[in-house]
């Protein structure tokens, strides 16, 4: 039994804790075997951990938008990562506007915080900051010939050549001397690993603003540490080696690049250790932020939630097509993208929970305004029917790898619902045409069950009502700056 408090407090503090990128696969607490949450698997006795969570779309703007609303992906639409979206529908508003709360968003992540409106919704913002946080580009002229556009460790001699051979042989020299330039200049003056997307100072300044608020508030953190480029601190990388982050660094995974270089899907594997790393980073800094409200006695007056975006592939193949295979969050509906962590804590909570039920993350401002309004307590997480959707890969994608002739093959939309019977669960799956019906038994065993869902992927999301007067904008233009930044995340 859960105890509450509310006879004796003000309305409940929220911190929604969102670690981008997070697949429960890879987690200790959902049992995987590397040891890299070791403060969650403590707090999770005094906690409810929901075992089967999964995330309302793939990537990060269509689950923020979904998150923030309590809209599914095909209701509100949002699909592209520069836009601007009717922030008034969002559970950030409905608290300032409706309770008086503070909110306050806390941040690198350059979707949330830069190419949408989106942190907008909160009165309080602190976000990258582009000067501090970009990083050098690979190459000055972007269509002429740089030392890393082949996935070949080339010595001096070798990029000369290819330098030479181009149809810009000054530019493409240019382009060398850069990348010569750049790599003599880390040596010189290093900089931090992942020193631009670590969330450890979001997290202090997170700290730092709650102390100063007199009333309820409510604040969302977004870590971007287990995202990609996958480079842990040195003291949180223990499963990788220097061979690994040799590849790592020396190899780009953008879409394009894993569509055409069938090579690569042999080394993305490999980073899961490093990827793991970057888990632990994270837990590191769940625990600071927790252990500080635990000492200034905030901890039982505040709902805690630590879930995360969307999961991330590392070369897994598709149960729709086995010829299709998962690598970053670009495109599908494999698990390893949609079944992420929930973990809650909710005030006053002391003892520990598991829920098995199936839950959804476009619950969650429901479940938040339940325990704002006092409501009955009863589970607002969990759902009968969970949807997950997304557009991408978009249908224009063939334009622009034309010389990949399965292209067709990734393009969206991709649609899953999910459904549980006495305790099983039953994953339907539609991506245009094609169209497999799963069994879910556990994070590692999943079978087919029927290679024909169409039905009851179309019938369940018919069953979905409009988009509520939810609306949104696509940006016209985006600055070089934020497209060079996003593109060094492999957004673009």
């Amino acid at each position: 039994m859960i105890k509450r408090y509310y006879i004796f407090m003000s309305r409940p503090n929220i911190l929604l804790i969102i670690l981008d990128s997070a697949r429960a696969k890879n987690m200790n607490i959902y049992g995987y075997k590397n040891k890299n949450t070791p403060f969650l698997r403590e707090f999770q006795s005094e906690s409810t951990v929901y075992k089967q969570a999964r995330s309302p779309s793939i990537h990060s703007i269509a689950s923020h938008v979904s998150m923030f609303t309590g809209l599914h992906a095909s209701q509100h639409g949002v699909s592209e990562y520069s836009v601007d979206v009717d922030i008034d529908a969002t559970i950030w508003k409905e608290l300032e506007r409706s309770y008086g709360y503070k909110t306050g968003l806390f941040t690198p992540n350059r979707i949330i915080g830069t190419a949408s409106n989106l942190s907008d919704a909160f009165s309080h913002t602190e976000l990258a900051n582009f000067k501090q946080s970009q990083r050098r580009r690979d190459k000055v002229f972007t269509e002429s010939y740089g030392v890393k556009d082949t996935s070949e460790h080339l010595s001096f001699w070798g990029n000369l050549q290819q330098a030479l051979s181009d149809e810009s042989k000054f530019k493409s020299l240019v382009n060398c001397g850069w990348a010569a330039l750049t790599k003599a200049e880390d040596h010189l003056r290093p900089v931090p690993n992942n020193n631009a997307l670590s969330g450890d100072q979001f997290a202090d300044k997170f700290l730092k603003w709650q102390k100063n608020q007199q009333d309820a508030w409510a604040a969302c953190i977004n870590l971007m540490d287990i995202h990609s480029p996958y480079i842990p601190d040195d003291r949180y990388n223990k499963w990788g080696d220097e061979e690994i982050l040799e590849l790592q660094g020396n190899t780009s995974f953008t879409v394009g690049e894993l569509l055409k270089q069938s090579n690569l899907w042999d080394i993305l594997p490999r980073l899961e250790s490093l990827y793991d790393g970057c888990i632990l980073q994270a837990d590191n800094i769940i625990q600071k932020v927790i252990n500080r409200l635990k000492k200034e006695n905030k901890a039982d007056d505040t709902m805690i939630i630590i879930t995360s975006d969307h999961g991330e592939g590392f070369g897994e193949k598709s149960r729709v097509d086995p010829q299709v295979r998962v690598g970053g969050h670009s495109y599908g509906i494999h698990e390893v993208l949609t079944h992420v962590p929930l973990i809650v804590q909710y005030p006053g909570q002391t003892n520990q929970k598991s829920v098995d039920n199936l839950a959804s993350l476009t619950n969650i401002p429901d479940a938040i305004l339940s325990e704002v309004d006092y409501k009955d307590h009863t589970d607002k997480f969990t759902d009968e029917v969970v949807y997950s959707s997304t557009e991408r890969l978009f249908s224009d994608a063939a334009k622009h790898f034309p010389n990949i002739h399965d292209i067709d093959n990734y393009i969206g939309p991709w649609q899953a619902v999910y459904e549980q019977d006495d305790g099983k669960i039953q994953k339907y799956i539609m991506n245009r045409e094609k169209s497999v019906a799963l069994e879910i038994r556990s994070i590692d065993d999943v079978s087919k069950i029927s290679d024909r869902a169409d039905i009851e992927v179309t019938d369940r999301y018919q069953e979905l009502s409009d988009k509520n007067n939810f609306s949104y904008s696509t940006r016209d233009r985006v600055s070089d700056e934020l497209k060079s930044d996003l593109e060094d995340l492999g957004y673009i």
